[in-house]
């Protein structure tokens, strides 16, 4: 028996060329200092109940050495029982490292012992086929390297250190069950899933008030005949500093959250995941840096002030997902494809603020719930289809911002419980196709070549702005209000129509409605009844070219239509289509007119150039009591100084037409709309036609 009386416990190593046995006792403590160690150095241990030499270790046969006392072919057998093992730990660290191999095959149960001792494991190869349990001592398992012997592997079944650490290090480190129970686990190597479900758990017992921390120094892959399932739970960090799955995927990788417990960790830090699924709740925040592409079903949910930062140096694609940063108010989630494009599928997300760029981005399906701003940015094309857009607070500047180097494409993207304050969409070009945008504040579009929206729906409380150099086209039942000015601005053309299948053409301002396009204005807007351009000011027209004005236009003041000078501007007759009604509170201001019928009413003053009036316009429909006038006979009615009009915009709608109603049409989003308070309307003005004057063409 050896013992240590005073200071810091010794080293005790047992160990033979020829011979070895050890059957006895170790005592190591100190009653004044750290406890010391005992080392068993044989060539290969098994852990198992032996035979007739209980718990000693035998060599069977002399070994020629060599000089630095250890043989190449060395390879005999030793073992000793899991028993007299435990009873060693009573009293001393143990420390087992054999030249060959170690191998449990026997579960070593410590849980008992009163001291919480230390056991190393160190060998080229190291199998644990059985549980080793110990009652808070650190557990060290070693594949080690030497001048002579080439480092193999750890397999590992089941380790529980019960609230001490763990630590394996080695060239290949395959893993099927450790639980720290409080303590940290520390993998210092390249680690393999070895199980239907590998699970690794550093959490504190049943209190789960404590945990340690999961690390891996390196690499983590699907081992072979695994299933590929990887389980972590662990209240402190999760850290993997190399890749994951980068020779062979894993299916599943989970820090699930766990009913009664909580999250599945603390902070969470990855390099690059090749995975079929992740499945991560946490505490703290979740990091994923990828030097490749990044390509899994990604299920996140993060509690920390950071949130969610996920950057891959290619692609980023989640084929199903969900990423959520709600439960901690000014948690954001940024998603960056640096090298590649981002694609979403089924995109759940919610969150603070939401930044995701990439080469392209593409998302499909699914919701995005920010409570600040949500900014894309993509240096090529950017598409959002079958998506939902809200904002979940009302913060006083929060803003969507989507940018396209190329083309930005909305289609089906509608609007969720609350909205944000400002929306800005830029592109090379912008197409929006059957959706619902709605801005507290302003709106803008601006493309740097062309603009089409088609049976979109898109509503700000106050200024709404749609720019393009190119074309700007409107079609198909798109619908516009402003709260205060509506501004249509082409340096092209701008088209605006309706056809008898599908939705009217509605757009309205409660300020001024300015349509701008030096090349031309194409108004074809008569193929529904509710279709209209309504102002609660001014309504201008401003073009160079011909201004086809094919619509019913209600003014709350003055109705122009210029050039971009500020001239008169020309109306002209559309074969296509069919001339309609003009309606202003204030003045009415164009320049020639040729068409079918025309019926303009001002309660003001109508200046205008020569009006040719070609043929009755039997297509023309609405509510109007002169429409079986217009709709017979080549007919002219110009009226000014009207109080009231006919088509004032305070008349309530009737059952079947809707274009004087102070709202949108039914199904628009505009109920939740406090637009701000109408301007006075103003007095009459003098008249260069005498009232009520039809003329009969």
């Amino acid at each position: 028996m050896a013992t240590a009386r005073s200071g810091n416990g010794g080293l005790v190593e047992v160990s033979g060329k020829e011979n070895l046995q050890f059957n006895g006792t170790v005592d190591t403590s100190s009653t004044f200092g750290l406890t010391g160690r005992l080392l068993l150095d044989p060539g290969t241990v098994t852990i198992s109940t032996p035979g007739a030499l209980a718990d000693r270790f035998i060599l069977d046969a002399p070994n020629q050495l060599n000089e630095i006392g250890i043989d190449n072919s060395f390879n005999f057998s030793f073992s000793v029982s899991p028993a007299q093992i435990v009873n060693l730990l009573q009293t001393t660290d143990v420390a087992i490292a054999a030249r060959e191999g170690i191998i449990v095959a026997e579960p070593i149960n410590a849980s008992a012992n009163i001291r919480k001792s230390d056991l190393t494991l160190s060998a080229p190869r190291v199998d644990v086929n059985n549980r080793i349990t110990l009652n808070g001592g650190n557990l060290f398992i070693n594949s080690i390297d030497s001048s002579t012997r080439i480092a193999d592997r750890l397999v590992i079944s089941e380790l529980n250190a019960n609230g001490g650490n763990i630590t394996l290090t080695g060239p290949r480190i395959e893993i099927d069950t450790l639980n720290s129970n409080g303590g940290n686990i520390n993998i210092n190597g390249p680690a393999f899933t070895n199980s239907f479900f590998t699970t690794i758990d550093s959490r504190t017992g049943s209190s789960n008030t404590a945990s340690g921390n999961v690390l891996f120094s390196s690499t983590l892959d699907r081992g072979v005949g695994s299933d590929g399932n990887l389980i972590i739970r662990a209240k402190g960090d999760v850290i993997v500093a190399g890749n994951i799955g980068a020779t062979s995927p894993l299916v599943n990788f989970e820090i699930p959250f766990t009913l009664g417990v909580g999250p599945g960790a603390n902070n969470v830090s990855l390099k690059g995941i090749n995975a079929t699924r992740l499945n991560f709740d946490t505490l703290g925040n979740v990091t994923i840096d990828s030097p490749t592409s990044l390509n899994t079903e990604a299920f996140i949910r993060s509690r920390g002030p950071q949130g969610i930062n996920i950057t891959a140096s290619g692609n980023i694609n989640f084929p199903d997902g969900l990423l959520d940063t709600s439960e901690t108010p000014g948690s954001n989630i940024t998603l960056q494809a640096n090298g590649g494009s981002f694609t979403f599928n089924s995109a759940f997300i919610d969150t603070t603020n939401l930044q995701i760029q990439g080469q392209s981005i593409n998302i499909q399906g699914g919701s995005i719930n920010v409570q600040r701003d949500i900014t894309l940015q993509a240096p090529n094309n950017l598409s959002l289809q079958n998506l939902s857009l809200q904002s979940t607070s009302f913060a006083s500047d929060n803003i969507f911002t989507l940018n396209a180097g190329q083309t930005l494409t909305l289609q089906n993207v509608t609007r969720g419980g609350s909205d944000p304050n400002q929306i800005s969409l830029q592109g090379n070009a912008i197409a929006i196709t059957n959706s619902q945008l709605l801005a507290r504040q302003d709106m803008t579009a601006t493309s740097a070549t062309t603009l089409t929206l088609d049976n979109n729906q898109l509503q700000a409380y106050r200024d709404l702005s749609l720019q393009s150099p190119g074309n700007l086209t409107l079609s198909n039942g798109s619908s516009l209000l402003a709260g205060r000015d509506l501004k249509l601005t082409s340096n092209a053309q701008l088209n605006i129509s309706d056809s008898a299948v599908g939705n009217p053409i509605d757009i309205r301002s409660l300020n001024d409605l300015t349509l701008t396009a030096p090349t031309a204005i194409n108004i074809n807007a008569l193929a529904q009844p509710q279709s209209i351009l309504r102002s609660g000011n001014n309504l201008k027209l401003a073009s160079n070219g011909p201004i086809t004005g094919n619509g019913r236009f209600i003014s709350g003041n003055n109705f122009l239509t210029q050039t971009i000078a500020g001239t008169p501007g020309d109306f002209r007759y559309n074969p296509t289509s069919s001339s309609g009604i003009i309606s202003a509170i204030g003045d009415i201001t164009f320049g020639n007119y040729t068409g079918n019928s025309l019926k303009v009413e001002a309660g003001g003053s109508i200046t205008a150039g020569d009006i040719t009036i070609n043929a009755a316009d039997p297509t023309i429909q609405g509510t109007d009591p002169e429409i079986a006038l217009l709709a017979t006979s080549p007919t002219l009615i110009l009226r000014a100084g009207l109080t009231p009009l006919t088509q004032n915009p305070n008349v309530l709608p009737s059952t079947t037409e809707l274009r004087n109603a102070p709202n949108l049409r039914p199904g628009f989003v505009s109920s939740a709309i406090a637009p701000p308070t109408k301007p006075a309307l103003p007095q009459a003005r003098s008249l260069s036609l005498p009232p009520s004057r039809v003329l009969m063409v």
